[in-house]
């Protein structure tokens, strides 16, 4: 294990792992394709902003409801189905959904400053008039199906 020193950014590109720690805070974490399942650990960190949980075995998000300073989160290539808990994170500006079993996005709805949106076109579109509450934000679909 290793041990964190203050204000010390590991970029750890290409890797599973890596995290950003600022002023004895972690604002960072990359936890990629690490069969995780369980992410309770992470509702402690309240300083997150940018938050990466690609490719992963998660399916309960609940931990992140109360991570109100995020504004980067992918949580793509999961087993996600209930994204209710993320109503409250207003600093989203990025989000990443593709590959889950979401069937509902109007817990989103409330995030007026969602300025990306990916999904992989699991019936939840079309948007309507959210995008249009948005004005000229960018919003990105994947392999959109109509």
């Amino acid at each position: 294990m290793e041990i964190l020193e203050r204000d010390q950014i590991v970029n750890n590109k290409g890797g599973k792992y890596g995290y950003t720690i600022i002023n004895d805070a972690v604002i960072g974490l990359k936890m990629q394709q690490m069969s995780v399942r369980d992410i309770y650990l992470l509702e402690e960190l309240k300083n997150l902003k940018f938050l990466n949980l690609l490719g992963n075995n998660i399916s309960d998000i609940s931990p992140l409801k109360n991570l109100t300073k995020l504004e980067k989160l992918s949580l793509s290539s999961n087993k996600i189905s209930d994204i209710s808990y993320l109503k409250d994170l207003k600093n989203l500006s990025e989000l990443f959904l593709s590959s889950n079993q979401i069937t509902d996005i109007s817990p989103l709805y409330s995030l007026m400053g969602l300025k990306r949106l990916t999904n992989d076109g699991r019936d939840i579109w079309p948007m309507g008039p959210w995008q249009e509450l948005l004005d000229g934000a960018y919003m990105e679909t994947i392999g959109k199906k109509r």
